[in-house]
């Protein structure tokens, strides 16, 4: 499933975000989370991208906008939070 909503996140889910300190791969280690997407072409923090590494936390860009990512993963079948 996608989240850009963590309250709703679940195990397993991608996270789409603007956020780019090292306290998403937290979150994202808290929650088992499968990955990151970062949009909008936000600069990662360099700490960001070597704790991502070490937790084995995949992150992945694009620059388009977070509403565009989470309504494409959509459309290729990825259900959102309140689809499953």
């Amino acid at each position: 499933m996608i989240s850009h909503v963590m309250a709703k996140a679940h195990a397993g889910d991608l996270w789409i975000t603007i956020q780019t300190h090292p306290n998403i791969v937290d979150i994202a280690v808290l929650l088992d989370l499968a990955g990151i997407i970062i949009t909008e072409d936000k600069q990662i923090d360099p700490a960001t991208i070597e704790k991502a590494q070490s937790e084995q936390v995949p992150i992945l860009t694009t620059a388009k906008t977070t509403f565009t990512t989470a309504g494409e993963l959509f459309r290729q079948g990825l259900p959102g939070v309140d689809e499953g």
